[in-house]
């Protein structure tokens, strides 16, 4: 199913049923999910995404612990423009996949307070 002719509360959904298929595993099957499965596996995600992100406020780094603590102080990430110049140069990285990507972007904008802004 693509995203055009969707109303946002169709892509909303679509978008939680792609998301909970990636958390169990990358099945690319959609499928009708309940609430409370969602809810379940949102859970299980943030368990996992927690264990892989740690923001160390008296070092004063991001780690991101995938395949081995890859740090970032956070000085490095003082704008938007940092953070995208950093989101380009872990792109290069093996153990990186999109989840990674949105929750590091998340995890910043959440730590420096910044709200996303509309396309």
């Amino acid at each position: 199913m693509k995203n055009e002719g969707l109303n946002a509360e169709q892509r909303k959904q679509k978008t939680m049923m792609t998301r909970a298929g990636n958390v169990q595993g990358g099945n690319d099957e959609l499928r009708a999910y309940t609430l409370e499965e969602l809810e379940q596996l949102h859970k299980e995600y943030m368990i996992k995404m927690d264990k892989i992100f740690t923001i160390d406020k008296k070092e004063g780094l991001l780690v991101i612990n995938v395949e081995y603590p890859y740090c970032i102080e956070l000085s490095r990430l003082k704008s938007k423009k940092d953070v995208l110049a950093w989101v380009a140069h872990i792109c290069e990285k093996t153990w990186v996949d999109t989840d990674i990507i949105w929750e590091f972007i998340d995890r910043i904008f959440k730590h420096r307070k910044w709200k996303m802004d509309n396309p």
